[in-house]
């Protein structure tokens, strides 16, 4: 009797029943074990594929991707505002607020990035990641308040816009602090405010007295002539990566509406910068009663270091200040008189006060060719300030205009004061001296 040959093994086997049963691994698109029957599997299958079409991820959007479809959402919005039907398209609304988690993402993992960097200044070693990152937070900027104008329907998709909403305004509040404390960091780093040392030559004329410029044959005193503006003497001492950075720093933070804390933080290390470039070059802050203890020859050196200082600030500070605002604050003119008004007003009242404080001691008449200088000096203070074009024709302006020209009349008239206390002691003293009379030989004594 032959043998029956080996049964080969077959993809599907028989139950007891009689049903054939195909095997699990040869059909991956059956149900598992544990479903039931055939007519159980059809429903659940079809749950399954409405499930995942409705949770399907699309692939990430490139950053190119979601700038454009964050552009076209702000321009269908302020060109022809969404009437009640389009604003409720759940597949608009879920489209843009996908678009708006990844900018978010993408500006939080920037500021991630640009934390982690050790370096003072965080900008300017990547010019096209700093670019991105400037585009992002000003379209982030720009969408946060539109999220409120979605009204998609459904409780889902209302939570969602919701949600997108705080993390949004969260990212861009972090954002701004994060561009603020750039922005006090490059502003701090101008070398005039700590770590030049080109002031140490204009310094050492704090101790230079007008005897040490005083010809034996003159009684006037000869100041010297301020130096010519060299390269190392610019002010202020800012690359023009730093100031392209700040004004990128200055257009986000101002177009996300936070102006006030941007120019509040300008003018505070502007002034400061400012005032820390006039004590190098030796001026110091004196009150009324601390000029008035002074001795002559000490007052004579620092009335020298105040007219220099004050030359020095119209020939070069005041000028390189005004271009730096108009550098940082392009296309912002407003902004730019209202900020370099305020810091003009700021140091022209700090040098007043000392002129004022001088005009206020006792009158002599070594203090004559001192006071004529101060009146000359007060007069090139009032071409600088009035001729900016930074700083607008105002009531501030005016007001500043109208107490220096005050100061200025009031040395001149100390000025007369003195001359003609001079000119009265002079022919006092001419009139006691007796003037010999000329002796006339007698023509006897031949």
């Amino acid at each position: 009797m032959e043998r029956s040959p080996a049964l080969e093994k077959s993809s599907s086997f028989m139950r007891n029943d009689g049903v054939e049963i195909e095997d699990v691994a040869a059909s991956p698109e059956s149900p598992t074990v544990e479903d039931t029957g055939p007519e159980v599997l059809e429903e659940p299958a079809k749950e399954d594929e409405a499930v995942e079409d409705s949770n399907a991820v699309e692939p990430d959007l490139t950053l190119p991707q979601v700038w454009e479809q964050i552009d076209a959402f702000l321009r269908r919005n302020s060109d022809s505002p969404w009437d009640d039907r389009e604003m409720n398209a759940d597949s608009d609304s879920v489209e843009i607020l996908r678009a708006v988690e990844l900018l978010s993402k993408n500006v939080e993992s920037a500021i991630n990035k640009y934390a982690s960097d050790g370096g003072q200044s965080r900008f300017s070693h990547d010019p096209e990641e700093d670019s991105c990152f400037f585009g992002s937070v000003s379209r982030l900027s720009k969408i946060v308040d539109k999220i409120g104008d979605l009204k998609p329907s459904g409780e889902n998709a209302n939570a969602l816009c919701s949600s997108s909403l705080n993390r949004t305004s969260s990212v861009l509040q972090r954002a701004m602090s994060f561009l603020e404390e750039e922005f006090r960091a490059i502003l701090d780093e101008d070398p005039k405010t700590g770590r030049d040392d080109s002031d140490q030559k204009f310094a050492k004329t704090k101790h230079l007295s007008s005897f040490n410029n005083c010809g034996h044959d003159s009684d006037r005193c000869i100041l010297p002539e301020p130096e010519p503006a060299s390269a190392e003497e610019e002010f202020p001492s800012f690359s023009p990566e730093e100031i392209s950075v700040m004004s990128k720093i200055a257009d986000v933070m101002i177009s996300a509406g936070y102006k006030t804390e941007c120019c509040v933080l300008w003018m505070i290390m502007r002034r400061r910068a400012f005032k820390s470039a006039l004590s190098k070059g030796g001026l110091e802050v004196l009150s009324i009663d601390d000029v008035q203890r002074m001795q002559w020859d000490s007052l004579e050196r620092e009335i020298g270091t105040w007219i220099a200082a004050v030359k020095r600030c119209c020939t070069i500070l005041l000028p390189g200040e005004g271009a730096l605002s108009d550098s940082v604050f392009l296309g912002q003119p407003e902004i730019v008189q209202g900020l370099f008004g305020n810091l003009a007003r700021s140091v022209s009242i700090w040098l007043l006060n000392f002129a004022e404080a001088v005009v206020l001691t006792n009158r002599s008449a070594e203090k004559l060719f001192k006071f004529l200088d101060m009146y000359e000096t007060l007069q090139d203070l009032i071409v600088a300030v009035d001729g900016a074009k930074q700083y607008s024709d105002d009531a501030t302006k005016e007001e500043v205009r109208a107490e220096m020209r005050a100061v200025k009349g009031r040395i001149g008239e100390a000025a007369v004061s003195i001359f003609c206390q001079l000119e009265s002691s002079i022919k006092s003293d001419s009139s006691k001296v007796p003037v010999p009379a000329p002796c006339i030989p007698s023509l006897g004594t031949r």
